[in-house]
């Protein structure tokens, strides 16, 4: 017989949670945000080179790749696990002392070689960290709070990256205690979620149950529903993600070669302030809001429609007030849906007993956005313009939008 798709909670939120989730999340993001302006400045001490450029791209692209491979792996690895500490806990401790001893060799390094591998290493392990922390949520949070959890999610992921690219530019000519101080926060927010986290002793699917997946003739109608409707949530995240990065990881090249400004770093710190103020106030608000009205893909549906009307401000107007709108307008649908999007992803896991292989596919998904982003939008920049380039991000989010349409799980 199949477990239930979600454990039966009592209440909305584990209140544990909600207090080590958030500080565990912008540890994370510290690393993920500011960890390669550290690699950039540690090549520079190394060797001061016209190459170092081309090498920055592929230690960054190789890390992408290994943390894309990651992402199901662990979370398949945390289902699997079974321990008096909790299942998740213990990968959250592995996968930040991981990261942490990466970071660390980085700032020892005096090759590149060992700074190329020392930024992968700790790239790599992050995902395992993601995964664990985002399968919490359908563990430990019933239905009626996800809105909520995603909130606080999101807004973690906001302050935690803006802070990571605070620091990182504060330590640039201090790569040593810069890396020190990115593992020492990275695993003191893991140490408090798996300590004071609450899910020891958490009664879960038993994990032996996800290594036999009956036939496809035996699966209950709604297991079968939820499959589909996963891969369609999924399908609308890559095409989120996609969209989104596109602006976001170009901004700079925008306002210098598109939109002529004379001082195109200023100007992307100004952007990048103000859609992410936007994204941070409209998380907050969007999550709880869509718990009170339990509705979900309303909220994801404006949030995809927001950003594709940003995304065309720039293309339709091409001045610098017109693109920090659009920043605006792009964060504010973000933000809206890093909350609701990311309860709706959790509403529609197939299985209990394998969501954390379920989320790292989510995760999959988001990440392959953030990647693909930077590549696809120059190529299409340099070959039919930055008009064009706007189009096609509005359409990765429009996907995002369209694929809510066949999704019947989830209101």
């Amino acid at each position: 017989m199949e477990a239930p798709a979600q454990p039966a909670l009592a209440t909305p939120w584990d209140r544990r949670l909600f207090l080590t989730l958030p500080l565990a999340i912008i540890g994370v993001q510290v690393v993920a945000g500011g960890a390669d302006l550290l690699l950039a400045s540690a090549l520079d001490h190394v060797a001061l080179t016209s190459s170092n450029v081309t090498t920055f791209g592929w230690i960054t692209g190789l890390a992408a790749v290994v943390a894309l491979l990651v992402y199901p792996l662990g979370g398949l690895a945390t289902d699997r696990t079974s321990s008096r500490f909790g299942r998740r806990s213990v990968w959250v401790m592995i996968g930040a002392a991981g990261a942490a001893a990466g970071l660390l060799a980085l700032g020892q390094a005096r090759a590149t070689p060992v700074l190329g591998l020392s930024y992968v290493v700790a790239i790599g392990f992050l995902p395992i960290v993601v995964v664990a922390l985002y399968a919490s949520i359908p563990d430990r949070v019933a239905e009626a709070g996800r809105g909520t959890a995603g909130a606080m999610v999101g807004a973690a992921t906001i302050v935690g990256g803006i802070a990571g690219n605070l620091l990182a530019a504060g330590f640039a000519d201090r790569i040593a205690l810069g890396t020190v101080a990115f593992a020492g926060l990275l695993l003191a927010g893991a140490t408090v979620f798996a300590l004071f986290g609450g899910e020891r002793g958490l009664e879960l699917p038993d994990p032996l149950l996800a290594t036999s997946t009956p036939a496809p003739a035996e699966r209950p109608p709604a297991i079968l529903d939820r499959s589909r409707d996963f891969a369609w949530v999924s399908l609308g995240r890559l095409g989120i993600f996609l969209g989104y990065a596109m602006m976001t990881a170009l901004a700079y090249y925008t306002l210098r070669d598109h939109l002529g400004h004379a001082s195109p770093a200023s100007g992307v710190a100004t952007f990048a302030l103000v859609s992410g103020s936007a994204t941070l106030v409209a998380s907050i608000a969007a999550g709880p809001w869509s718990d009170r009205v339990g509705r979900r893909k309303p909220f994801v549906a404006l949030a995809a429609g927001l950003m594709a009307a940003g995304l065309l401000l720039p293309a339709i107007q091409p001045t610098v007030p017109a693109f920090l709108l659009a920043g605006a307008i792009l964060g504010a649908g973000f933000g809206i849906y890093l909350a609701v999007g990311t309860a709706l992803a959790t509403l529609v896991l197939p299985r209990a007993e394998t969501s954390g292989r379920d989320i790292g596919l989510i995760g999959l998904a988001s990440a392959t956005g953030l990647a693909a982003a930077p590549v696809l939008g120059s190529n299409v920049a340099a070959t039919l313009g930055y008009p064009s380039m706007f189009a096609a991000a509005a359409a990765c989010c429009l996907v995002g939008l369209v694929a809510l349409f066949p999704v019947r799980s989830v209101r």
